[in-house]
């Protein structure tokens, strides 16, 4: 039987810290004398967002009280897409 998994990392989360300690993990504890065999296949940072600056922050306040006619609303969580942290800076 083979099995693959992948999992999301904190924005600020050590890849590399996390992949050997969940290749630890899974090698250690293996039930029934199961051969198990890990390879990281792609590791890589999270990313998050900074913070909105105050102008951007008004112009959604008042664009979504205009156009919605009700408050905005805000919600943060991080994330792991390659692009992300790249598109930050363009």
């Amino acid at each position: 039987m083979k099995m693959r998994f992948n999992m999301r990392l904190p924005p600020y989360a050590k890849p590399e810290t996390i992949v050997k300690l969940l290749e630890k993990r899974v090698t250690e504890y293996v039930p029934n004398n199961a051969k198990v065999t890990f390879k990281n296949v792609e590791s890589d940072t999270g990313w998050q967002m900074e913070p909105l600056l105050d102008w951007q922050e008004k112009i959604l306040v008042e664009t979504s009280a205009s156009f919605f006619n009700h408050q905005t609303g805000f919600f943060s969580y991080g994330s792991k897409m390659p692009t992300n942290g790249r598109i930050e800076h363009v």
